[in-house]
Parts: structure tokens; sequence; C-alpha cells
């Protein structure tokens, strides 16, 4: 392990180093100049390798401020570009016959959803093969049609032609952009070693930790597993690896945790050291995308209220009945005096049009997340009539959470999505980010059922009594610990972007403006 605190001169670089700089910068001007975000985050996979290298080579010379400044432009542009722009609706130049083929391949794509889940719930040797293989084969191509004219329809917009590449912050406007009482670490993995980046309002340190991707990977692939195996036994390991080496340095009550690669998938509140005391224990916690997305985030932050909208729905054809989905809506919804839309009357076509009134959502039910089309991820709604369908990836983008400062997915895997080499994730939490929520709290597995709802009416109770988001999640994980103190049931929900204010000072600087 290595700390370094502090720049030195710059030395000669070799041929290949500047080779490594030419291409990088090449692909950099690609990116920016890319008007569709699918060709910018093909770009920033490219570069993925290029930024590792460069981000080693410039610790290994002690320039730790440019290492830290190359990191930030290696995570999350895309989203980061999304967040910095005006809101894009290529509809306001829609042709003639879009708008009633994109009607047209929705409804096909409900239609078809319905009977593959129809024919999925069937008992193992009722299912028919070819069937199944032939719904599956039609969705994939509605989805491919679709996907191909929104990009053509993209192309054609004016306002891609204006799209802009958003810089991403420096460490110095990192540091003006945190408040006092939160220590940031942002992580960047490579295949030969770890940098920890840990910095406060006064302060700045790289930590190099000799852990590599694919230790890391297996570590959380098998936690993830949940098999049996003492979870212990692997969060211990990881602490070790990620938090120890830093600990000396984590001086306030506030971690913000920015990830990077596989690390988007660890609960980092379960780290233990003992298997006895966790991270949460110490620190209120949160995540953020990047360091960059700040200023963003804060823009978002809406006045206090406590107006609230839940939606619930406990059934998909071909999954589970999620048995304890209304109980924990009725009972979320008791905390504030609202009345839960459940099952049938839970629709997306309602949730569209209500949802922008609503100060705090939450939503309850099976979550789809489609790794192969993203825009497809979609969280399962309820059915009135033949139309009403899911509330998918690409029509979350398009809400307006002109009033909503937090969002909550209380279901399975909300918060992963398909994730580039690039460091960019297509995911529902996300999307509610870039809809206009400057908070989402979202699960990184399969949770339980039971347990969640124990820990969601904790943590709705703890935001009523008036701590900031963060705390009230902190605490409700406290407590739900002490019923089910295997972290599967407690540690896999997370909450992206503003921490709050209410209980802790504020994380922003508010008289920054970017």
């Amino acid at each position: 392990m290595a700390t370094v605190s502090s720049s030195a001169p710059h030395s000669s670089a070799r041929p290949h180093e500047c080779l490594d700089r030419l291409a990088l910068h090449k692909l950099d001007a690609l990116q920016t100049s890319a008007r569709l975000e699918e060709f910018r985050i093909d770009l920033a996979a490219q570069s993925a390798s290029l930024y590792q290298r460069a981000v080693l080579l410039e610790f290994s010379q002690h320039r730790t401020e440019e290492a830290f400044n190359l990191s930030e432009r290696a995570r999350a542009r895309t989203f980061l570009d999304q967040l910095g722009n005006d809101r894009l609706d290529v509809r306001k130049h829609l042709p003639p016959d879009f708008a009633v083929r994109e009607e047209q391949l929705r409804r096909e794509n409900v239609s078809l959803q319905r009977q593959l889940g129809q024919e999925l719930a069937k008992p193992g040797l009722e299912v028919n093969a070819e069937r199944t293989s032939l719904l599956q084969s039609r969705l994939s191509a509605v989805r491919k049609e679709y996907e191909d004219s929104l990009s053509q329809l993209k192309l054609s917009s004016p306002e891609y032609a204006s799209f802009l590449s958003i810089s991403p912050l420096t460490l110095a406007e990192a540091q003006h952009q945190l408040g006092t009482d939160v220590t940031l670490v942002s992580y960047f993995t490579t295949p030969q070693i770890t940098l920890a980046f840990v910095v406060s309002k006064d302060s700045f340190h790289v930590v190099r930790i000799p852990v590599t991707e694919l230790q890391l990977s297996v570590a959380i692939a098998t936690l993830l597993d949940f098999s049996g195996e003492s979870e212990a036994a692997i969060l211990k390991p990881l602490y070790k690896w990620l938090i120890a080496p830093i600990k000396s340095q984590l001086k306030t009550p506030t971690l913000a945790v920015v990830p990077y690669g596989v690390l988007h998938d660890l609960p980092f509140a379960a780290l233990t050291p003992d298997g006895q005391h966790y991270l949460s224990d110490s620190y209120t916690i949160f995540s953020l995308p990047s360091v960059s997305v700040l200023p963003y985030v804060h823009a978002r932050i809406k006045p206090g209220g406590d107006n609230l909208l839940v939606f619930a729905n406990d059934k998909e054809e071909g999954l589970p009945h999620l048995k304890y989905a209304k109980d924990e809506a009725r009972a979320v919804a008791k905390i504030y005096g609202a009345q839960p839309k459940l099952g049938n009357d839970a629709t997306a076509a309602l949730l569209r049009t209500d949802i922008g009134n609503y100060n705090i959502v939450h939503l309850t039910g099976h979550i789809d997340r489609n790794t192969q089309s993203p825009e497809f991820s979609r969280i399962s709604m309820g059915r009135n009539n033949e139309d009403d369908g899911p509330l998918e990836l690409n029509q979350v983008y398009r809400l307006d959470l002109k009033r909503t400062d937090l969002v909550v997915l209380s279901g399975c895997q909300s918060q992963k999505g398909r994730r580039s080499r690039g460091d960019d994730i297509a995911s529902l939490s996300r999307a509610f980010m870039y809809a206009g929520a400057p908070s989402v709290i979202a699960s990184l597995w399969d949770v339980d059922d039971e347990a969640t709802k124990h820990l969601m009416v904790a943590f709705y109770t703890h935001l009523k009594e008036g701590l900031s988001k963060a705390e009230a999640l902190q605490a409700a994980q406290i407590e739900t610990r002490q019923k089910y103190p295997n972290p599967y049931y407690w540690a896999g929900l997370v909450l992206t972007g503003d921490p709050g204010k209410n209980g802790t000072a504020n994380l922003l600087a508010k008289s920054t403006k970017r």
C-alpha cells in the first residue's frame, strides 16, 4: 500500500506513453463529436484500457491530481453529458408516421411479453419450447426495430446536433463542491492494482491498493451468490482491501462512495472488519456515479415536502407472487397519510400522469433487467386493460419529475443495469435521476420480500421524523439487521445522489455554480 498526497515534477514520457496519450486524445475528440449516446458509450469502452494505463502512469510519476482528473474522464461520461445538457425531446420533430409506428411497436412489445410470460408460467413439462423460442425471436425483432427507428430519429433531430460534451470536474472543483462533513472515496480499478482517491473539503490522498479487478470480481460474485457460505468470510477481506488502507483518512460522519467497474455491485454498507461491526455503523453512506455529477445532483434538489406517491403491483405472469408488496405499500402510505395504488390500479399510464406532482415516489413490483436491450428494462405495473403494460426504461427518461426529491425502487436488482467498459450504466435508477430526481434508492440483488417491507417501514418512519435520506436508510438497515442479521436481508438497498440535509450538514457548497 502506498499513500501519496502531493504532486511531483513531470518526467519525460516514453514513446509508447506518448502514443497512448495521442490515442486517448483522439478517442476523446471522437466522443465529444458523437451525436448519439450509444456511439459515445462505444467510444468510451474503446478508451477504457487507455485510461487505465494513463491513470497508472500519472500515479507512478506522483502526478496524483492529474491521475484523479483522468479517472473522472474515464467514468460515466455519457450520463454526465445527459445531465449537463437540456433535456432533448426528439418527439418535437416526429415524422408523420413515426408516432403511429411507435405506438404499434409498443403494443406489440407488450403483447409478446405477456404471451411469453404466460408460456413460461406453465409447469415445466407443459412449456412449449418452440413457441417460447418463436416469441423470444419476435420480441427481439420488435425491440431492434424500435431501437433502430429511434436512432434514426435522433440523428435527424436538430437538437442532437447541438448536444454538448460536458467537461468533468477537476480536483479543485470537486473539493469546492463538498461540504465539511463529507469524505468522498473514488475508486479506480485496473488489471494490476486499485487506486482509492480520498477527497475532502481541504485534503486529498491517493492510496494504492494491491488488489486486482479479477480478485474483486471473484470475491463480489461469490458474495452475491448467497449460496450459504458465511458472507462475513467474503466481506472481511473486501473490507481489508478497500477500507482498511484508507480508514485513517475517513474523518467525517458522511461517506460518499464513487465505485468503478465491478464495485458498482458491492454493498459498501456491509463491509466488516470482524463480522460484527459494519461500515454503516460508523458512517452515513451514499453513492455517486462520478464526482462530476455533483453540480447536477445539487440542481435537482427540491424544497422539502412529504407528498408521497405509492404504487405496488404484486403479480407478473411467469414470476413469483410478491407476498408482502401490497402490505409494504399500505404501511408506507399510512406513515404519510397517503392512499396507495395497488395491483391493477397501479398502471404505468396513471403513474406517468401523476408522478410529477409528488415529492417522494415509492414503487414496488417485479423489475426485469434487460441486459441485451437496456431500453426495455422494466417495472411491472397493473393492467386495467389490454393496452396497459410495464413502465420501461425508455419511458422513464421522458418523465418530468419537476417536484420529486426522492424515488424508491423497492424491487429486485433495480440499481443494476448493463455496464459498459467506459463505466456507463443503463439502469432504471440512473434513468430516474436523468428525469429529475436528485436521489434514488434501489437494490443490488433480488431482495427478500418480507425483510424489505420491514426495512422500508423503518426507513420512512425515520425520514418522516426528520432524518436525512441517507441517515434514514442507515438507521433502517441497522434496525433490520437486529431481526435479519445476514447482510442479504438488509444491505441490498443503496442510495445514489443527494443524501439529504435534515440531519446532516449540506453536502454541496451552494455558492458553487457551473
